[in-house]
């Protein structure tokens, strides 16, 4: 396993001999472990890739000798570019065999003969007779198929058959070339050997806590989609740094404190680079959890619970985003809504009630009701709440609302089968009255249920995927790629937030430096196929638009959809209206 991000201790002065690739900078430093650990690697082969960075070397391979009962190791080092640091890349892997069939002693005189030695010298360094030299560089010849000793060197640095460090001092004879200052390493493209190892940057990692089953398994689905879109297109152009994206997902019952403690464990012992998730009941554990690990962690809980709690608590959650505005804002967001169809003349009642069903289950769900309360009393709205402690209470709440004759009744759930009960009494009552939900009719499973049911329904989220040209190129790649839609919420989210991540790794100086990645996060927006992503410096929070007076540019808008006609039209905010609203078919009842 790879060693945990940021760990630094004193460093091995043997190879252990397992094979390992790790990151190095100018001075030797260790960075990431890409395979392995860097605690196999040995102070002076980190030395030598150092020197490889400081003397620009793209590439150099050799074999490292280790203690007489090891094996030999067959090293890669390549140097490369990353944001605004040059690294080295060093990995190596043991050779049962060496190249060529050579023994380690002939492997001893060919790297001497490479620093242009004579026999003699040569013998009187490994302290053998002349004659032994002459019989072995005889055998070398022979393996590699030279007919000089000049040839037999070319050959031997360019496919890296020298051995580190070289056997005596004769290597002060290269010091006046960038070769011999990194002790082997070489400055033109090496034929490369079956066994020499090859840099295998390990993959950028994002992890997502994602419920297999359970109320929220197709919104899953749909995020597990939109993602794997996201990753799919990132690595078509190269990925990141050119290193490849990979996903780590593991399954979270949304509705355990326990499960959602155990996923975000889960994925942080596979040692990713970032933590996602969408909405979970226990947030408070999601977060604390995520917190305890120092890997960024962003979610999709739309909490406005957690928003206070990260704000009081900055330093603790200083890694951890929410990728959309928070759950306060739908009630006034519905309060606001009937006031305008009124003001427009297109309620199907002259009712001044309003009802508001909410779910009560999952105790960090804050709708913004007390807020929305203040709105309605200015507004001359009586303001009905209803909550629903028990997962099948959802008919007899609408009932108990369509006693009221209201005008409007928003939805307060995140599940389909919560809304899709709401509907189907609303529309059996034939109630005069406009059904407002939040979020769950995103869901595609929500349409494809109540099939033309679902028309003139009204619903509203806090982050939505736009019908502009990148909303709708987006659907149209998902839909070739899935065969299906996506959903109007989190797909696009899940997608957006890949690209959020992706963004700040290609801008960081270092993808392991949690904190700079993080500020990259906070101090960028990005424009996603759901709007505008921009962190609030306190909290972390990505900002909304709502209407007029808030700025479009850097926030994501504050959707209200329609469906007619089984299509979702956007019908607020301008200036992504896509539609007007419609007066549902079940509005049949003259207005009183």
């Amino acid at each position: 396993m790879a060693t945990t991000p940021g760990a630094r201790s004193a460093p091995a002065h043997r190879w252990d001999g397992a094979p390992f690739c790790v990151r190095v900078d100018a001075r030797g430093n260790p960075g990431v472990a890409e395979a392995g650990s860097w605690r196999s690697v040995p102070d002076r082969l980190r030395a030598i890739a150092a020197a490889a960075v400081r003397e620009h070397l793209p590439h150099a391979d050799f074999l490292w000798r280790g203690e007489v009962d090891q094996p030999v190791c067959s090293v890669r080092i390549d140097v490369r570019s990353e944001a605004a640091t040059t690294v080295a890349f060093i990995s190596g892997e043991p050779l049962e065999t060496l190249p060529h069939d050579l023994s380690r002693r002939e492997l001893e005189v060919l790297t001497l003969v490479t620093t242009g030695a004579s026999n003699a010298e040569i013998a009187r360094w490994l302290d053998i007779s002349p004659r032994t030299i002459t019989t072995h560089v005889d055998n070398l010849l022979r393996k590699l198929d030279c007919a000089s000793r000049t040839a037999a060197a070319v050959r031997a640095v360019d496919e890296g058959i020298m051995l580190v460090p070289i056997p005596v001092s004769r290597r002060d004879e290269l010091c006046s070339t960038r070769i011999g200052r990194v002790l082997g390493a070489i400055d033109h493209g090496p034929a490369r050997l079956p066994g020499t190892p090859r840099v295998r940057l390990r993959p950028w990692r994002i992890g997502a806590a994602v419920p297999a089953s359970g109320p929220g398994a197709s919104d899953a689905a749909e995020m597990r989609r939109g993602l794997q879109l996201a990753i799919e297109e990132i690595n078509a152009t190269g990925g990141v740094h050119g290193r490849p994206v990979d996903i780590e997902v593991t399954d979270i019952d949304i509705a355990d404190a326990a499960s959602t403690r155990a996923a975000i464990e889960q994925l942080a012992d596979r040692e990713v680079d970032v933590l996602t998730s969408a909405y979970v009941a226990h947030q408070d554990v999601a977060h604390d959890t995520a917190a305890a690990t120092g890997i960024p962690y962003l979610h999709a809980a739309t909490s406005g619970a957690m928003e206070e709690r990260v704000r009081n608590d900055r330093g603790r959650y200083s890694r951890v985003l929410q990728l959309c505005p928070s759950d306060v804002h739908y009630a006034p967001g519905f309060v606001g809504f009937a006031g305008d169809l009124r003001r427009r003349g297109l309620l199907p009642t002259t009712s001044r009630t309003l009802v508001c069903i909410q779910q009560t289950s999952w105790q960090l769900i804050d709708f913004g009701t007390a807020h929305a309360q203040a709105l309605a009393d200015a507004e001359g709205w009586e303001l009905v709440t209803i909550d629903v402690a028990d997962e099948n209470g959802w008919t007899a709440a609408a009932q108990a609302a369509i006693a009221r004759e209201p005008a409007a009744v928003m939805i307060g759930s995140y599940f389909v089968d919560h809304h899709i009960d709401v509907v189907r009494a609303v529309r059996d009552a034939r109630a005069p009255s406009i059904v407002y939900s939040i979020y769950a009719p995103s869901v595609p499973a929500f349409r494809e249920r109540l099939g033309a049911a679902a028309d003139g329904v009204v619903w509203a989220t806090t982050t939505g995927t736009y019908s502009d040209a990148i909303g709708l190129g987006f659907a149209q790649r998902f839909a070739r790629r899935f065969g299906s839609a996506p959903g109007r919420s989190h797909a696009g989210l899940a997608y957006d937030r890949a690209h959020v991540v992706a963004q700040a790794w290609a801008r960081s100086n270092d993808f392991r430096d949690f904190d700079d990645v993080v500020r990259r996060m906070r101090s960028t927006t990005y424009r996603g196929v759901n709007g505008a992503y921009s962190f609030h410096p306190e909290t972390g929070v990505a900002a909304g638009f709502r209407g007029p007076g808030d700025d479009p540019s850097v926030a994501l808008a504050h959707l209200v959809y329609q469906i007619q006609d089984g299509r979702q039209e956007i019908i607020a905010p301008v200036p992504y209206t896509t539609s007007r609203f419609r007066r549902p078919d079940w509005l049949t009842a003259p207005a009183r």
